[in-house]
This record gives C-alpha cells, sequence and structure tokens, in this order.
C-alpha cells in the first residue's frame, strides 16, 4: 500500500483519483462533485492505493474516513466510501493542452487512463462526467 498526496471520489461507483499541488483544487473539485454530482468522498489529501486483482484500489488513512478540509470553514464531515477502484487519474493544472497525448498513471504495472484538467474551469464536472462514462 502507498500513501499519496491526493484526493479521490467516487462517482457512480468508478474513482476518480484528483491529483495536484497544494491549493491546485482538489478538495474543491471533490465538494462541487459531492454537492452537486451526488458523488462520495473517499479520501482527501492523503490516500491510500494499492492493487488488487488487476484494478487499483484507493481508501482514506483511518484518522480521516469521511473528513474533507473545505477552505474557509474547516474541516468537515461526510458520507464516505471506505474503498474504491479507481477508473480514472486528473491531474489538476490550469494549464491544458487542446489535444492532449494520452496518458496514464501506474500503480505495480497496473494502469489506468490519465488526463490533465483545469479545476476551476466552468465545465470541469462535465468533463470529468464525459470522461468517466456518463
Amino acid at each position: 500500500m502507498k500513501n499519496i498526496h491526493a484526493t479521490c471520489i467516487s462517482y457512480n461507483n468508478k474513482g476518480i483519483l484528483l491529483l495536484g499541488k497544494p491549493g491546485a483544487g482538489k478538495s474543491d473539485l471533490a465538494l462541487r462533485m459531492i454537492m452537486r454530482e451526488k458523488a462520495r468522498l473517499v479520501s482527501d489529501d492523503r490516500t491510500e492505493i494499492s492493487v488488487s486483482k488487476g484494478k487499483i484500489y484507493a481508501s482514506a488513512p483511518k484518522n480521516i474516513q469521511g473528513l474533507m478540509e473545505v477552505r474557509g470553514l474547516g474541516i468537515k464531515k461526510f458520507p464516505f466510501r471506505k474503498r474504491q477502484s479507481l477508473r480514472l487519474a486528473v491531474k489538476l493544472d490550469g494549464k491544458m493542452d487542446r489535444m492532449p497525448e494520452k496518458e496514464s498513471f501506474t500503480l505495480d504495472g497496473v494502469e489506468i487512463p490519465q488526463v490533465t484538467l483545469n479545476p476551476f474551469e466552468a465545465s470541469v464536472r462535465e468533463k470529468l462526467m464525459l470522461l468517466i462514462g456518463e
């Protein structure tokens, strides 16, 4: 098991790993998906990832399960999923290519698609839904 700096949500039982520097918008995007699209929190800020039976799984360290930092409001409690298989990794960055090359996120030889999105772009939620198959 590996502990990484990332936030993870579950949308329609499909895990989305949000990657980025501190302040990149991981928790903010997760909050918008939870509040507007009925996503579920898996982990915020620290995510434990592991491979089992050819899939990458994410979970929160026990001491932060169900907790998310909402900037300006502090730590808030949310319903959460204990463990979720990952379908997509999203690198959050304000600079995106119009026609990007295919990227992937790999752990122990298991690969999932990875994309770069601007977390504060108005259409970011819709782009996530398109990418995840909704």
